[in-house]
């Protein structure tokens, strides 16, 4: 396990929640649209209609996004799976403790250092050691 594997969970985790505000905000724009569409809220018939094309083109958009996101998991899961077997081994239950804040908690040095009653200076420390056993 590298730090740079560890990195991406971090960035990953930060994909997931992206995509699924965005996933979001089309739900909410195709429930006003629903309810805007004439009046009654029904949607329109015919496929040459505009709004029948658009709400088309969302429920496409929100599809995508749902295969997108789903890869994003699988991929986050396998990296977290083999991290947390890594981590598992390290001896030092401060290195463990640290890596799991930050790379499964997504913490940041100054949430850590308050956990674990050290300074930052100290947690970014341990850090180093704890990226250093991880790689031996």
């Amino acid at each position: 396990m590298t730090k740079e594997e560890l990195k991406k969970m971090r960035f990953l985790n930060v994909e997931i929640e992206s995509l699924l505000r965005e996933k979001e905000r089309i739900k909410n724009s195709i429930s006003l649209a629903s309810r805007t569409m004439d009046g009654t809220g029904s949607k329109p018939s015919g496929t040459g209609d505009p709004t029948a094309l658009m709400a088309i083109k969302i429920i496409e958009r929100t599809e995508e996004l749902e295969r997108e996101i789903n890869l994003r998991i699988d991929e986050l899961y396998d990296l977290k799976q083999s991290a947390l077997h890594a981590i598992n081994k390290l001896q030092d239950d401060r290195h463990r403790v640290l890596l799991q804040l930050r790379y499964f908690e997504g913490l940041s040095w100054e949430e850590i250092a308050r956990k674990m009653h050290y300074s930052r200076r100290g947690v970014l420390y341990i850090h180093g050691d704890a990226l250093r056993a991880l790689r031996e």
